[in-house]
């Protein structure tokens, strides 16, 4: 039981490592952006999209509005800019990134990633997309686990018996 979950907490130890580096990317990203373009308040704004990019999908919009607000202060053609800026770092983020970096600190495949977002999504919404990697990961460390167990017993059962001791039907006489 403690190596099952061992194994367990080192899987879910990487998705949420691997969510909060995806945080800060986007969190830097869209601050480099908006220092940039010279927005008001672009520090702040940037640690609302850090904190946002934990909710998959709409946690850009819910970040994007504030940012927009005030780059609209400045002009127009900066809220534009800063909306493209907002859409290629969600672009990257989630054709990149994501996939790459939950699936390299969970050891899950970049592909099962995004089938797990997709699954989730479809079906429980953004609840769904929120814990769809953990799920995975969790079945995925299962899965690993009791393949680790067969093919120990596997091992076990195929070995020899030791010289020295009697076999069974040494053992009946």
């Amino acid at each position: 039981v403690e190596l099952f979950m061992a194994k367990q907490d080192a899987g879910l130890t990487g998705v949420v490592r691997g969510q909060m580096i995806i945080c800060l990317v986007n969190g830097t990203l869209t601050g480099v952006g908006l220092f940039i373009l010279d927005v008001k308040f672009a520090l702040t704004l940037s640690l609302v999209a850090t904190v946002c990019s934990i909710i998959p999908i709409f946690g850009v919009i819910i970040s994007s509005v504030p940012i927009i607000l005030m780059a609209i202060t400045n002009s127009f053609f900066t809220a534009l800019l800063a909306l493209g800026w907002i859409a290629i770092i969600h672009f990257i983020e989630g054709n990149i990134l994501n996939p790459k970096i939950i699936g390299k600190s969970a050891e899950i495949h970049p592909v099962l990633v995004i089938l797990a977002l997709m699954a989730g999504q479809n079906t429980y919404g953004i609840f769904g997309a929120l814990i769809a990697v953990p799920i995975f990961s969790i079945l995925q460390n299962t899965f690993f686990f009791i393949r680790e167990l067969v093919f120990a017993m596997d091992d076990v059962s195929t070995q020899t018996p030791a010289a020295d001791l009697p076999s069974y039907d040494e053992m009946d006489e």
